[in-house]
C-alpha cells in the first residue's frame, strides 16, 4: 500500500526554560489519535475505546525499549539548543514547576481505578 505524508501541528505551551507543556500535548495528540480510530469502530464506543487502548498498550511496549537504554526522563519537548547538564536542570525545574499538575493526573487515574503512587521528590 502506498504512503502518503500526513502532517499534525500542534501548538504548545512552552516555559522559561522553554519546556513543552508534554501533558496537555498528550492529551490532545491522544484525542486526534481516537479520532484517527473512530472510523474502525462500526459507530460503537466500546469498541472504539478498546482499539484505543490497545493501540495505548502496544506503543507503551514499544517505548519500553528506549527507557531502558535513555532513561524515561529523556523524552521531552524542548525548545533550546542545549545538552547535557543545562538540558537536565531544564527538564529538572520544568518537572518542579509541573509537578501539581502531574499529582492531578495521577488522582484522576486512581480515582478511575488505576494503581498509582506519588513520588517524594514530586
Amino acid at each position: 500500500m502506498p504512503k502518503e505524508p500526513l502532517d499534525f501541528t500542534y501548538t504548545v505551551e512552552v516555559d522559561e526554560d522553554k519546556v513543552a507543556d508534554g501533558i496537555a500535548l498528550a492529551k490532545e495528540m491522544m484525542g486526534d489519535a481516537l479520532k484517527n480510530l473512530a472510523l474502525y469502530a462500526d459507530g460503537c464506543p466500546a469498541c472504539l475505546l478498546s482499539m484505543f487502548g490497545a493501540v495505548a498498550d502496544l506503543t507503551v511496549e514499544e517505548a519500553k525499549a528506549g527507557w531502558d537504554k535513555d532513561g524515561i526522563s529523556s523524552f521531552a519537548w524542548l525548545f533550546a539548543e542545549v545538552t547535557g547538564d543545562e538540558r537536565r536542570a531544564r527538564l529538572d525545574r520544568h518537572r518542579r514547576r509541573m509537578s501539581q499538575d502531574k499529582v492531578a493526573l495521577l488522582r484522576e487515574a486512581q480515582k478511575r481505578g488505576a494503581k498509582v503512587h506519588i513520588h517524594a521528590a514530586s
